[in-house]
């Protein structure tokens, strides 16, 4: 797995590749940690090369949107592969998250 981050003024943009798993969800809230003291800005992660997502994943998805939302930030997710995307529907994760 791999997390890249631009920065644009008070916008952020996270590129994730890979497997989002047991083993990597702690790399990727280390990776994003500088995220979780933003306030009033925005959050885009681009998942067009994220290979798969676990539950564990999927937690330190929500930690970041949970603290975006303490911090009035917008947290949008995009590009959601079919097989990753099917596992946020299945999880009632596409209701809790913005996802384009």
């Amino acid at each position: 797995m791999n997390v890249y981050l631009t920065q644009t003024g008070n916008h952020f943009d996270v590129a994730v590749s890979g497997n989002v798993d047991t083993q990597t969800a702690p790399e990727f809230i280390n990776a994003v940690e500088p995220l979780r003291v933003l306030k009033n800005g925005s959050i885009c992660i681009d998942c067009q090369r994220m290979e798969y997502i676990s539950s564990t994943g999927l937690r330190a998805f929500v930690i970041l949107l949970k603290t975006a939302k303490t911090n009035n930030t917008t947290l949008v997710i995009k590009n959601l592969v079919p097989t990753v995307k099917e596992l946020f529907d299945i999880t009632g994760f596409s209701h809790i998250f913005s996802i384009e």
